[in-house]
């Protein structure tokens, strides 16, 4: 080991080999960096979507990032006096100067100052990350008289559960008798258990085949769940049912719609009780409510199934 006083900006090594009279010597001249003038530089991930929190690291100590799905947050720690920070991304097809590094949806704060915001759900950032790739992520700080430091976090983008299969039954059934059911069959992922969160909505083209999902967020759905199947009655008309199925860690997947035709109960087989269903689930649908009879569809699935 080799002590040298504060302040030191060198070194000199020099070594003499002699044999009797005869004597040779070389040295060598080194110049030394203060480890006391490099910043103390860190910064640290949470999440801003989800339960919010920080995210799970691998054992290596990434991040674990959900593309399509995380909205992440970046503090960074530096000490007082500097003057200026910023923050860079790197990895597998991502470009400092790609639409995503100036697409406000997709980083906010922007790349200046201590906070540094990714949504990878919005914009951009949807298709920024490929799953199963690495980023890295590094904060840079300098002060006045051009003291530097940096920091850099590693994020991996995780896989979503892999695509099973998704099935309707019969595709069709009465109104507010028959369950009208969607199974999702052999998805699989590494992060288990899987929840399941099923969708329904009107169909926005009744008149034909398609299976084409509504946009505006006219469906109903459910509260996650493990159970991979769920049924309900719903009132007469072309409807859509899908799911998504969500890993341990928050990475989803959203499968295909399913069609169903439902068709008015005949009229011999209406009780007082069905009567009563069907004038209420009419009431909500002729007022635009379809999300309110979903959920009063949810709540007569429940009554039968408390009475079978």
């Amino acid at each position: 080991a080799l002590g040298l006083g504060g302040g030191a900006t060198g070194v000199e090594f020099g070594v003499e080999v002699s044999k009797g009279t005869r004597r040779a010597s070389f040295s060598q001249a080194l110049s030394l960096s203060d480890a006391r003038s490099v910043l103390a530089v860190s910064a640290s991930p949470s999440l801003l979507s989800g339960s919010g929190g920080a995210p799970p690291f691998t054992e290596g100590g990434a991040a674990i990032v959900n593309p399509g799905v995380d909205v992440l947050a970046f503090e960074g720690v530096y000490p007082d006096g500097v003057s200026s920070a910023r923050w860079e991304l790197s990895g597998p097809g991502v470009s400092a100067d790609g639409a995503w590094a100036s697409d406000p949806s997709a980083v906010p704060a922007g790349f200046d100052g201590g906070a540094f915001v990714l949504a990878l759900n919005a914009g951009a950032g949807a298709s920024l990350f490929r799953a199963g790739s690495t980023y890295t992520l590094t904060l840079s700080a300098s002060d006045l008289g051009g003291t530097r430091g940096a920091a850099s976090l590693s994020l991996l983008a995780n896989f979503p559960p892999s695509p099973g299969t998704v099935s309707g039954g019969s595709g069709s059934g009465f109104a507010y008798s028959d369950l009208v059911l969607i199974s999702c069959v052999d998805w699989i992922d590494d992060d288990l258990p899987l929840q399941y969160t099923f969708y329904t909505a009107p169909s926005p083209a009744p008149a034909t085949n398609s299976t084409a999902k509504p946009t505006g967020g006219s469906e109903g759905y459910t509260p996650p769940s493990f159970s991979s199947t769920h049924g309900l009655p719903l009132g007469p008309g072309v409807w859509l049912r899908w799911a998504r199925v969500s890993d341990s860690v928050g990475a989803q997947s959203e499968t295909p719609a399913v069609r169903y035709v439902v068709a008015p109960l005949p009229q011999d087989t209406v009780g007082d009780e069905a009567d009563q269903v069907d004038g209420a689930m009419k009431d909500i649908e002729a007022l635009g409510q379809s999300d309110q009879a979903i959920s009063l569809s949810s709540s007569v699935a429940a009554s039968l199934a408390s009475d079978s």
